[in-house]
This record gives structure tokens, C-alpha cells and sequence, in this order.
């Protein structure tokens, strides 16, 4: 397991820490030194005690963020999932939600087979939530997606965009034409409050349900760093099992 650069001076400070506490404890016994000799000389011998404290407390960080993001998500799941004006494809039960970027490489290569996996699995409702920090051209890029969708074309330009390698403001016109956008009109939307909000507002929501990443996807009270098919997969079947129970138990 790969320990993080936060986790790994913090635990050496506490090995540190334990060492020169067994030691305290040794002059406080009438000078004897043993004990920290002894608790020195076993590192030394067993190494890999270091190595499995180091694991030991990344998997408990691990595992407190999550407990966080899942109360989180659970606070903020209107906003993931029923905001309106939110573009999404599908219309299924279970509501998969996107974090993305037009900058990022990531991003370009899942966003194809998005739409093929609503395609496949009728049961998902994919909603697409535009979330540009990695260059100020991504936000001008999310804010032509949101504009493109005031006329009803925002998957075929949400596709080009992502399709476009070297993207630049000459780039996203271009696609908003071929995509038949009305471009005098969308600018004009672009630089509206109520796209700025909706773009404000997706930044904040992202960082209160601990997206830090691109792309990231939630499924439930799930969240999934990257297009990892079957774990999206895996967490739409938890999510659909959860909610049939839900609903035998209301019965």
C-alpha cells in the first residue's frame, strides 16, 4: 500500500515520539535504559512493525474520509441528484453523477462511453455536472455546454468539446456552429449570472461532498475517482438492491 506524503512524516514524528517516551520511561526507572534499547534495537531487527503502523493508520484516514464523504453526500443528495436545470441522459432509478473537466485527459477518454453505458444499463440516470478547475478555457468550455443545453444541444456539444484536443475559445465556437448552436445567442448566455451561479454553485458542491478530482462519479453514497466501469456498475447494483429493500420494508 502507498503511503501518502501527508501520513508518512506525521507517523515517523509519532514512532519518534514513542521512542523518546520509552526512553522518559526508562530514566524515570532509576536510570535504566534497557527498555529503550530494547524497543530501539527491535525496529531495527523488525522493520517492517514500521511498515505495517504506516498502513495501519492510512487505512484508518481512508476510512474516516469515507465515513465523511458518505455524510456528505447523504447532506447534499437534492443538490447531487433533483437540481433543476442539471442536463443528464437516461432516465432510470438510479442516478449516477459526474464530476468533470473538458481539460482533462481522463474525462476525454470516459466521456465516449458514457452514453453507451446509459445505453446498455436502462436502469442508470447519468446527470452531468460541470465542475472546470484545472484552466480558465475549462470554464469557458462548461459555460458553452450550459448555454448549448438552453437550446437543447447539450450532449452533441458536451461530446464535441470533449473530442476537441487543443481546446481554445476559436475551438469551442467552432463546435458549438457544427453542433447547430446558435453561437451569438449562447455567448450571450455564457456570461448570464445564472450560468456563473450554476458553475459556482457545482464548485462548491464538489468540495462539500469531497471531490477533489476529475472525473469523479457518486452512485448512492458512493463516491468513484475515475471511469472505473465495474465499479460504477457494482455501486449501481448496491444502490438498486438498497432501494428494492428500502421499498419491501416500507411495504
Amino acid at each position: 500500500m502507498r503511503i501518502s506524503a501527508t501520513v508518512r512524516p506525521l507517523l515517523i514524528a509519532a514512532l519518534s515520539l514513542s521512542v523518546a517516551s520509552a526512553a522518559g520511561c526508562a530514566e524515570a526507572r532509576k536510570g535504566d535504559d534497557a527498555f529503550g534499547a530494547k524497543v530501539k534495537a527491535y525496529l531495527i531487527a523488525h522493520p517492517e512493525v514500521i511498515q505495517q503502523a504506516m498502513e495501519s493508520l492510512e487505512a484508518k484516514r481512508q476510512a474516516e474520509e469515507s465515513l465523511r464523504a458518505q455524510k456528505s453526500i447523504g447532506e447534499h443528495k437534492a443538490e447531487l441528484i433533483q437540481k433543476a436545470g442539471d442536463p443528464s441522459l437516461g432516465s432510470g432509478p438510479i442516478t449516477v453523477v459526474e464530476f468533470f473537466d473538458y481539460r482533462c485527459s481522463y474525462c476525454k477518454a470516459a466521456a465516449p462511453q458514457i452514453p453507451e453505458l446509459v445505453a446498455k444499463h436502462p436502469n442508470i440516470r447519468l446527470v452531468f455536472k460541470e465542475f472546470p478547475i484545472l484552466t480558465p478555457i475549462s470554464r469557458t468550455a462548461a459555460a458553452a455546454a450550459l448555454a448549448a443545453a438552453k437550446q437543447g444541444k447539450y450532449l452533441p456539444v458536451h461530446l464535441g468539446l470533449m473530442a476537441e484536443k487543443a481546446l481554445d475559445e476559436a475551438a469551442i465556437d467552432r463546435v458549438l456552429k457544427d453542433k447547430g448552436v446558435d453561437v451569438d445567442r449562447a455567448h450571450a448566455d455564457m456570461a448570464s449570472a445564472e450560468i456563473k451561479k450554476a458553475l459556482d454553485d457545482n464548485r462548491d458542491l464538489a468540495h462539500a461532498v469531497g471531490v477533489d478530482g476529475t472525473p469523479g462519479f457518486i452512485v448512492g453514497d458512493k463516491m468513484i475517482g475515475g471511469f472505473l466501469e465495474d465499479d460504477i456498475l457494482k455501486a449501481v447494483k448496491a444502490e438498486a438492491a438498497g432501494a428494492s429493500a428500502r421499498s419491501g420494508t416500507a411495504k
